[in-house]
């Protein structure tokens, strides 16, 4: 009986071993949380491993634009008591553009030229039903060198001593996605000529309504200048993780400018399935051969086209160096 229950003692560690493994394993996926030491991030912002903060309770709008580099249109910006469940502030940002308002209503942050190699971005937003979005969303990379306003550059890739940047947006109906520029992103075209922003994730997972949706990024830059080796790009939403992306994970093969993984299930991809038996490839994540290009902007933005009037709200927007996970 002795024997039995140590055998059993036994087993009941190296299983606890293994399960300890497997998360020292992806620790920087899913490893302890931000948010659940600072529920309603309430004192977040004191804590070392926070990098920029914004809950947009400043006391006017002008206020809250003195903390950026730049911003378009301040009139079409106002704070609303309309925030996320679990938030410890009193109002959310929402940015309004189209109709009769600008084209582009945003703000932007430089944060010099030390910059940062990997970061982890969690932000909320809330979509407006019905309506048709064209840049509409939080846009974070690097420029080299570091630059007090964005300069996207559209229908350009980045050289890799330039910049990169790193969008989540409505991109398909009803559905969030990359819009990602960087120097090894693929072009619509054949042969290759302009290229915009590529979308990566093509699933439904990725889906948004007009409720607040809580979205979380982690990027970390390539540190071998000569290959993608090292770099990675992580999204959640609403702490659900979506996508991974290394050199052995978010498998998945292009169509023109679109990274289709071996789970996206939107028409972008399934219409477009790969050749039987072809390889499944890492999405190649290199964005510079020069060891001073870093992540050092924020871009929250709503740009239309349309004529049309939209609206985004956005809300407790952190950026640190470890993850930051959902309002507790």
């Amino acid at each position: 009986m002795i024997l039995k229950i140590v055998r059993i003692l036994i087993l009941i560690e190296i299983l606890f071993l293994s399960l300890s493994n497997c998360t020292e394993d992806v620790e920087g996926i899913d490893g302890p949380l931000l948010s659940e030491e600072y529920p309603g991030d309430v004192g977040m912002e004191n804590d070392s491993a926070v990098i920029w903060m914004e809950n947009f309770e400043a006391n006017s709008i002008s206020d809250m634009l003195s903390r950026y580099e730049d911003y378009k249109n301040p009139d079409g910006m106002y704070f609303d008591g309309n925030t996320p469940a679990m938030s410890s502030g009193s109002r959310s940002l929402a940015m309004v553009a189209g109709g009769n308002q600008e084209d582009a209503t945003d703000f932007y942050k430089n944060f010099g030229s030390d910059g940062y190699d990997e970061w982890y971005i969690r932000w909320y937003v809330k979509y407006q039903p019905n309506a048709e979005y064209h840049h509409t969303g939080v846009w974070f990379g690097g420029y080299w060198e570091p630059l007090n306003w964005p300069y996207p550059r559209a229908g350009t890739r980045p050289n890799g001593d330039d910049l990169f940047s790193i969008a989540v947006e409505p991109v398909f109906p009803g559905t969030l996605d990359f819009y990602n520029y960087w120097m090894k992103m693929h072009s619509w075209a054949e042969p290759p000529s302009s290229y915009w922003g590529n979308s990566l994730i093509h699933h439904s997972a990725a889906a948004y309504s007009d409720e607040w949706i809580c979205i979380e990024v982690y990027f970390k830059v390539n540190p071998s200048l000569d290959s993608e080796d090292g770099a990675e790009l992580t999204l959640w939403i609403n702490d659900e993780l979506i996508v991974n992306f290394t050199e052995t994970t978010g498998l998945g093969y292009w169509v023109a400018d679109k990274f289709c993984t071996e789970d996206s299930d939107l028409p972008s991809c399934t219409n477009y399935p790969p050749d039987e038996g072809k390889e499944m490839i890492p999405l190649d994540l290199q964005v510079r051969i020069i060891e001073e290009l870093k992540l050092n902007y924020l871009w929250p933005q709503n740009y239309t086209t349309e004529d049309e009037q939209t609206t985004v709200w956005v809300d407790d927007i952190v950026i640190a160096t470890g993850r930051i996970g959902c309002l507790r």
